[in-house]
């Protein structure tokens, strides 16, 4: 009898055992594929610590995060879109993940703009919110990790914008309890009404689209003007395209995707810019 007694406690205490291990695995398994809504560390909300934990959060002698743009330093320009890349860096790990929105600076709890993942990135949206998270097949590296994911400015100036994102440096044990979390706010500066850019008129600049050849021709007619770079998107506003300009009187851009409808081209420079919708 008292043998028995011995095994069935055993069996219990074993089966305990294994259903607390379980109850630890299931959210950072669960998480692989991208993080539940809510987690970026926006005021009102929590971090990716809600899953994942045992760890001070933003451990600098493990690891670190940046999130940077290609943003100017005089501001985001209306209805401009911008690459936003997140990267995790943790010496001899190799499981990663983030979430990441960008929201109005003065309420800090709405949508500002739009944004689009990236091709390591998903979207996953929450009442007035748009998430962007890791994919199954974006969450492993070597020594770190990068995602982006692309921002559209609002046609108006009138707020800034800020990024608030939340990343995870996981032991790749598949449990919760081991796992690195750092967090990282950025401030998105809108340009001033001052340096918001004049449009450019036709007899300055032009633009022509041989489809035959998926080739984008720009004509900078007046060569005193200092171009920068193009944006080319499609109807929708999705980004095509992007890249720098040259101060040379022509210029083609090679498309790297076919597109058989609308494109529009916006064309930078440091005195205006010049939007062109082509055919």
């Amino acid at each position: 009898m008292k043998k028995l007694f011995m095994v069935s406690t055993a069996v219990v205490l074993f089966s305990t055992l294994y259903f607390f291990k379980s109850l630890m695995e299931q959210p950072a398994m669960a998480n692989s594929g991208g993080a539940p809504t809510g987690y970026t560390g926006a005021p009102g909300e929590g971090n990716c610590s809600g899953c994942h934990g045992g760890n001070n959060v933003n451990e600098s002698s493990v690891g670190s995060i940046s999130v940077s743009t290609d943003i100017p330093s005089t501001g985001w320009q209306p209805n401009q879109s911008y690459t936003i890349t997140v990267s995790v860096t943790a010496s001899g790990k190799s499981k990663f993940g983030f979430q990441s929105q960008v929201v109005n600076a003065s309420t800090n709890n709405t949508r500002i703009g739009t944004v689009t993942a990236g091709t390591s990135s998903q979207a996953n949206v929450s009442g007035s919110k748009t998430y962007l998270t890791h994919l199954n097949n974006s969450n492993t590296g070597t020594n770190g990790r990068s995602w982006t994911y692309t921002w559209t400015a609002p046609s108006s100036t009138t707020n800034n914008a800020r990024v608030y994102t939340s990343v995870v440096v996981a032991d790749n044990a598949n449990f919760s309890s081991g796992d690195y979390v750092y967090t990282n706010e950025l401030l998105l500066t809108a340009a001033t009404p001052t340096s918001i850019l004049r449009e450019f008129g036709s007899e300055e600049v032009s633009a022509f689209y041989d489809r035959s050849t998926q080739q984008v021709w720009i004509d900078t007619k007046n060569t005193s003007i200092e171009w920068q770079s193009y944006q080319i998107v499609n109807a929708s506003g999705q980004l095509i395209q992007k890249g720098n300009l040259t101060n040379q009187s022509l210029q083609s851009v090679n498309l790297l995707q076919s597109n058989n409808g609308l494109i529009i081209v916006t064309l930078y420079a440091k005195q205006g810019v010049k939007t062109i919708k082509l055919f």
